[in-house]
């Protein structure tokens, strides 16, 4: 997940889907799941924070 923030953060044009699959999510979804449930926030609102 680490590697997920980090590309939310520097890269703010790549889509959520496209994050996933970067970091070996095939499905986006599932890994918003997964993203919120360590993190405590879903992908968009963690970058719209950062």
């Amino acid at each position: 997940m680490s590697e997920a923030k980090r590309l939310l953060r520097e890269e703010p044009g790549l889509l959520v889907q496209h994050v996933a699959e970067r970091i070996g999510y095939k499905d986006g979804k599932y890994f918003t799941k997964l993203f919120k449930r360590e993190i405590g926030m879903n992908p968009s609102e963690f970058r719209d924070r950062a």
